[in-house]
């Protein structure tokens, strides 16, 4: 089946959240109490890795998002001019409406396990467009969210 209807947008690669110096002190303790009970167990490379992790927290809970080309085109979705996904590479689609956002997310369901699904930001007003072309070449699924990403909502990351 062939998708006739090619459109392009810009995008953020992610939803930034603003984040008070609360939130990063509350990191920090938590850290702080992982990392004294790691010492007090001597698990000295948990240590290291929950160090490391605040670091990591720190440094990319206060990253703004890079702003992306996302195309889509008779053959597949490209994205940021780098990754291509031909159909032939992917399942299906799910649609999740943000209702406090301007953007709403596309997940494409890849048939390859190790990167199961990819995550893309459409504005609301290219929502139908977009929903349109995917469906013409991809069956649309409904999506559950994970526990990882409840509990990153949940964080505000």
């Amino acid at each position: 089946m062939e998708n006739n209807l090619e459109i392009s947008w810009y995008a953020p690669e992610y939803e930034h959240r603003e984040k008070d110096n609360a939130w990063y002190w509350k990191t920090i303790v938590v850290a702080t109490i992982l990392i004294g009970l790691a010492v007090w167990q001597r698990n000295i490379m948990f240590v290291i890795f929950l160090l490391l992790a605040e670091i990591l927290i720190i440094i990319f809970g206060n990253r703004q998002p890079e702003i992306i080309k996302f195309d889509i085109v008779e053959k597949g979705v490209r994205i940021k001019e780098k990754w291509f996904h031909p159909y032939t590479h992917l399942e299906s689609f799910s649609v999740i409406i943000n209702e406090h956002s301007k953007w709403d997310d596309v997940i494409l369901h890849s048939k390859n396990h190790l990167h199961s699904t990819i995550r893309i930001k459409v504005p609301k007003d290219m929502l139908s467009k977009v929903h349109y072309s995917l469906s013409l070449v991809l069956e649309e699924t409904a999506y559950e969210e994970t526990l990882v990403e409840a509990i990153e909502h949940y964080v505000g990351f």
